[in-house]
């Protein structure tokens, strides 16, 4: 970005605005029907806001998951995928919050890598490199001097990759940050050996592991 002198670091990010339809109404809408499943997907876009390059801006409510799936119905709109995002999306946007719960997964994500940015230098300055993708799979890492975070996201089945971070990690199994959030995350783990390393990833599930905080 020319503004930003070339900081992509200062670039702003985030996953919904006052603009646009809800990402919890849109996954409902284009066929997502679990409500668990669109919570997840929520999550794993979330723990990518809060670990790329730029800064991360939350809109109110996505902590809470916040959405409101009846509006089309009861207002008679037509939907259709290519709608979203054109006349029909303000009141989808912008329902009132009715409850407020700090132990959602999506708080928690959010508090945890808040937290994380705040004490590692490689995710508020490091650099971006990718270490594994494929349809379902992303895996990168973010490097500052000796500091090194790993964060992986997985839309997919059930699934063990083999990475080979530049970040030197002592050997070990580590759970990562994010074990705790949610139960899809739970049975995650990054196993580091002579070899090299493995990630191992459950369905809708992230990972976040931090050489400053090995967990």
């Amino acid at each position: 970005m020319p503004a930003f002198g070339g900081r992509d670091t200062w670039q702003g990010i985030f996953i919904d605005n006052h603009d646009q339809i809800r990402t919890m109404v849109r996954l409902d809408k284009i066929g997502v029907t679990s409500e668990i499943e669109r919570e997840r997907r929520m999550d794993l876009a979330t723990a990518l806001l809060m670990t790329v390059r730029g800064i991360p801006i939350i809109y109110y409510g996505d902590e809470q998951y916040l959405a409101d799936y009846t509006l089309f119905e009861q207002n008679g709109y037509s939907y259709n995928k290519a709608s979203i995002n054109s006349t029909a999306d303000d009141p989808f946007n912008r329902p009132g919050m009715k409850s407020w719960d700090e132990n959602t997964s999506a708080f928690q994500i959010i508090k945890t890598l808040a937290w994380l940015r705040r004490t590692s230098p490689a995710i508020s300055e490091g650099t971006y490199d990718t270490l594994y993708v494929d349809p379902d799979i992303l895996v990168f890492q973010r490097v500052k001097d000796d500091t090194c975070v790993l964060v992986a996201v997985n839309r997919g089945s059930t699934k063990d990759v083999a990475v080979n971070p530049s970040c030197s990690l002592a050997p070990g199994r580590y759970h990562g940050l994010l074990a705790g959030a949610n139960s899809a995350n739970r049975g995650n783990y990054v196993k580091v050996t002579a070899k090299g390393t493995t990630l191992h990833l459950g369905c809708l599930s992230s990972l976040v592991l931090s050489s400053q905080h090995l967990e």
